[in-house]
Parts: structure tokens; C-alpha cells; sequence
């Protein structure tokens, strides 16, 4: 329970995406992409990054019961040595990564966090980097493109 309310202080809490929407999310994921996760819950999208042929899948998570579900489900998601090399589980916030070399970010988090992810985050970000948000919009970003999906629909910025 500590662990749940200190996420909540710091991030989004762990909220699993329904499987019909991964379709919608992981088109915009690319064979040699580096992908970063910003709160990676179970691990799903890392994976899923990697089957798509991402080169790098970074994760991270604050959650300690979640973070242990992201370390076993990449363990056990039929990946290769050499692939599940390619994923790397942070436990702990993203606030202070350097996300400079990724070109696209999943970032499933509230309105309220993503404010500061503008500020603090957005200016490490190298032109043609994809934001993919599902749910929420960046306050004061125009997306790119926004994909229906009978759910809030999922945000994409362009950088």
C-alpha cells in the first residue's frame, strides 16, 4: 500500500492498457526505434517493441509489485536472449532520465503529470521523436495525430 501511494505522488498509478487497444498504440513503433516506456507497468509495450523489431525498449517504473510483474513478464515472453538483452526495467521515476536517445516515448500518464513532462522532459526530445499518449492530451501540445479506438482515443505528437 506505502509503495502504491508514494507512486501516486510521484506518477500515474499502474493502470494496464486493454489488449484491443495495443494494435492502435504499437503501429507507431518501427523496426530499429528506441522506445522508452514512462511508467511501464507490466512490461507489454517493451516486449511489444522489441517482437516489432525496436532495437531498445527502456522501462520505467516506481511500483515495486509492479516493477517485479514488468522483470517477470519480459523474462517469460518467449524473446530470445539477444532480444530480452535489448530491454532494460528501471525501478524508479523517469523525472531525472535522459531520454535524448529514444525516438519514440509511451508515456501513459494523468493530465497532471503531464504538464511537467512538457518542461522538464520535452526539451531533450530530438526533432521527429513520437509522443504516444493514450487517454490524456499535453496541455499546450498540439497532436499530430489522434486515433479512436472507442476508448478517450490515443494522442500522438511529432517533435
Amino acid at each position: 500500500m506505502a509503495t502504491f501511494i508514494y507512486t501516486a505522488r510521484r506518477g500515474s498509478p499502474y493502470v494496464p492498457i486493454k489488449t484491443r487497444r495495443y494494435e492502435n498504440i504499437l503501429k507507431f513503433i518501427k523496426k530499429g526505434d528506441k522506445v522508452a516506456d514512462l511508467g511501464c507497468g507490466d512490461g507489454r509495450i517493451l516486449v511489444e517493441a522489441i517482437k516489432r523489431g525496436a532495437t531498445r525498449a527502456d522501462g520505467w517504473e516506481l511500483d515495486a509489485m509492479v516493477y517485479t510483474t514488468a522483470l517477470w513478464r519480459t523474462a517469460r515472453a518467449g524473446l530470445s536472449k539477444a532480444d530480452r538483452a535489448k530491454i532494460f526495467i528501471h525501478f524508479g521515476d523517469f523525472w531525472n532520465a535522459d531520454l535524448s536517445s529514444f525516438n519514440v516515448i509511451y508515456c501513459y500518464q494523468m493530465t497532471k503529470y503531464l504538464k511537467p513532462f512538457q518542461t522538464k522532459l520535452l526539451p531533450q526530445l530530438k526533432k521527429g521523436t513520437l509522443i504516444i499518449s493514450p487517454d490524456y492530451e499535453i496541455p499546450g501540445m498540439k497532436f499530430w495525430k489522434k486515433v479512436e479506438d472507442n476508448d478517450r482515443g490515443i494522442y500522438v505528437y511529432k517533435i
